[in-house]
């Protein structure tokens, strides 16, 4: 009876017909070797494919049994929305030593692929992900209050070096400025359930830019991560 189940985040050549399939699983990564996986005509060949939701059995190192139980077919075949994807895998390989619990972190995987994939705003459900990702590994900003004094009135500037807000008399030359709009906005993708940010997804406007902006520094600064899949895309689009 096949039981596990998994999202294949990344797919590698091995040898002259095997993959080699990572999954993010309820438990974790997980790694395995799909024998005959490059042949097209092999039974196999759809396990190892990234952006599928797959039900497996294995045994030791080796995939032995599986059916696909979503290919997530908007996502292969949209550029845009494959960007958002890889960017959240790319999270997830990079950092999953880091994720506190990884049952929630899978969930909230599964149903974030599945906005995405059923058309919801790719780069919002892209941004959330970003942000609430920050709570699973245990690096949750404070957006809520003065990092230095505690205060909760006249918060416009971001610390990098403090991990949150600052009021304007504890500001310094460093810290980035924020404007209310983005400070809410950042507040309300952080806080609040998936479900309940869906509900209203037409309503909340955002820059892209100016947000990805403050969590590429946020990330950068405290687990010296740097996205390779935007340096890629940028690459492409110049």
């Amino acid at each position: 009876m096949i039981e596990n189940e998994g999202i294949v985040i990344k797919s590698i050549d091995y040898g002259d017909s095997n993959k080699i399939i990572t999954l993010f699983t309820i438990s974790g990564l997980k790694s395995l070797n799909v024998r005959g996986a490059q042949k097209p005509s092999s039974h196999t060949f759809n396990f190892a494919k990234e952006f599928i939701l797959l039900k497996y059995e294995d045994r030791g190192k080796y995939l032995i049994g599986g059916k696909v139980e979503n290919y997530y077919t908007n996502i292969i075949n949209n550029i845009d929305l494959t960007k958002s994807a890889l960017r959240i895998f790319e999270l997830i390989n990079a950092l999953v030593e880091h994720i506190n619990n990884n049952e929630i972190a899978y969930e909230f995987l599964k149903q974030c692929l599945d906005l995405i994939n059923n058309n919801a705003d790719h780069k919002l459900i892209e941004l959330i992900f970003r942000i609430k990702f920050l709570y699973l590994i245990g690096l949750a900003p404070n957006f809520n209050s003065c990092v230095n004094c505690g205060s909760k009135e006249e918060l416009a500037y971001f610390s990098l070096f403090d991990g949150g807000m600052k009021c304007n008399n504890c500001k310094n030359i460093m810290d980035y400025h924020l404007t209310k709009e983005e400070l809410d906005l950042f507040r309300i993708l952080y806080l609040v359930k998936l479900d309940k940010l869906i509900e209203n997804i037409d309503q909340i406007k955002y820059n892209y830019d100016d947000l990805n902006k403050v969590l590429n520094m946020f990330y950068s600064h405290f687990l010296g991560f740097e996205s390779n899949v935007e340096k890629i895309y940028k690459k492409i689009n110049n």
